[in-house]
């Protein structure tokens, strides 16, 4: 009875001691003692082993390190502690090298440790330090409104797709956003680390969104001469993205080549030319529409005043003052059009060579509006025919007695183409 408990006291003192032997690092696998290879770089975590004998072995590498199958191995060896157990032909032949240490998945290692309390096992970890992954990034410049280009990475020795992140200036906050405003941005790839390769990040590089062209052309339009110069407007071409002229900045102002007041413009074409927008995102071209400014002409036409139908035999002879000034000479027959004339200037007409038959008529004056329409202080019909009314001569011939100076009574009268001839003057008594 006392042999039995002895042996059972044994058993129990080798269960206590071996189960004792814990480690800092394998506190769940007292079997197991890890030690380290030069300087530690992360930590090990051993499991129980299972009905094989097999142990897990987790190692945890810091950032920048990893383990491979070279860089770990094992040796099992007798627990000291049981000097006194029996010893065994299977632990004789086990004691020594490392029994199948392999690398499973990454820094994951399995050992085979024989179920046999009076063994250990001590695995020694060496860590290497991961390679750099050095590798760069391009992308290439688009427009304004086109979509992105998409960056390209070169010499990637990991494998892992790398992300890229950007920003407004170089040493800013960058985001995965992609820039779609025009002017320099920023980008950089990342990638991941590998069991081989260290996370990395590339240098920044400058990439640009170039500016969209715009084209604003000023409308052509026509006034008339004489008028003050205005526009008609602008047409815009190269608007991306539905944008429209609400998305431009400044203020819209024209210049005129043409100007009313000046006596050396004349009827012709001129241009009309846009600026003063400015945009972030446009290169904004300014494009010259024509300004036609038409002559203004009146049609004149001469007429009996009594009857108001043209002469037609007439022959006459006009100025057109301007001020008092003569600006203008016509000589023509019962129509003509008085060209090249300005609106809002009051002229004055005055009739210098009268109808054969005719009494000269007195000046007239009259105005162009902007829209073309003349009034006048003569007459004028409803199409805008400028009258000349001519009254016909009246001549009144009395005879006398050249002695006594008495009118002779029911003397003739001379004919009227007596009178063309000189022989009497308008309204005057001519002796005979």
């Amino acid at each position: 009875m006392k042999h039995t408990m002895r042996i059972l006291t044994f058993l129990m003192l080798a269960v206590v001691v071996g189960t004792g032997q814990a480690w800092a690092d394998a506190l769940s696998n007292p079997r197991v003692k890890f030690v380290y290879s030069g300087e530690q770089h992360g930590t090990a975590f051993a499991s129980e082993a299972n009905g094989n004998g097999v142990v897990t072995i987790t190692i945890t590498p810091d950032g920048d390190w990893r383990c491979t199958d070279g860089d770990v191995t094992a040796k099992v060896t007798a627990n000291t502690n049981m000097a006194q157990a029996p010893r065994r032909t299977q632990a004789e032949v086990l004691i020594g090298d490392a029994i199948g240490v392999t690398c499973t998945a990454t820094n994951v290692f399995t050992l085979t440790l024989p179920d046999n309390a009076y063994l250990n096992a001590t695995v020694t970890i060496s860590f290497s330090e991961k390679s750099d992954n050095v590798f760069t990034v391009s992308l290439d410049n688009w427009t304004y409104g086109e979509a992105p280009q998409t960056p390209q990475v070169e010499n990637n020795q990991s494998g892992n797709e790398p992300t890229y992140t950007y920003s407004n200036a170089e040493n800013g906050d960058y985001s995965s956003t992609v820039p779609t405003q025009a002017g320099p941005h920023y980008v950089k790839a990342t990638v991941t680390a590998t069991a081989d390769y260290k996370e990395c990040e590339s240098a920044t590089v400058e990439v640009t969104i170039d500016k969209a062209t715009l084209t604003v052309t000023a409308n052509d339009h026509w006034i008339l001469y004489g008028n003050a110069a205005v526009n008609n407007g602008v047409s815009y071409d190269g608007f991306v993205n539905n944008e429209t002229e609400s998305v431009l900045e400044g203020e819209l102002t024209y210049t005129y080549s043409y100007d009313a007041n000046n006596d050396k413009h004349k009827p012709g074409t001129y241009q009309i030319t846009p600026s003063g927008l400015t945009s972030n995102n446009y290169d904004i071209t300014f494009v010259s529409g024509d300004l036609e400014v038409i002559p203004v002409h009146v049609p004149v036409r001469v007429v009996d005043k009594a009857d108001g139908e043209k002469i037609e035999t007439a022959r006459v002879t006009v100025q057109v003052l301007d001020n008092g000034k003569v600006v203008k000479v016509c000589e023509f027959g019962f129509e003509t059009d008085i060209n090249d004339l300005k609106t809002g200037v009051t002229y004055t007409l005055r009739e210098t060579v009268a109808p054969e038959g005719y009494v000269l008529p007195s000046d007239i004056t009259f105005t162009i509006d902007n829209e073309g329409k003349i009034t006048s202080t003569g007459s004028v019909t409803h199409d805008g025919v400028l009258l000349v009314e001519n009254t016909k001569t009246r001549v009144e011939v009395s005879v006398v007695d050249i002695a006594n100076r008495e009118e002779v009574q029911n003397a003739y009268q001379y004919r009227r183409d007596e009178l063309n001839r000189g022989h009497i003057e308008d309204g005057e008594m001519t002796e005979i």
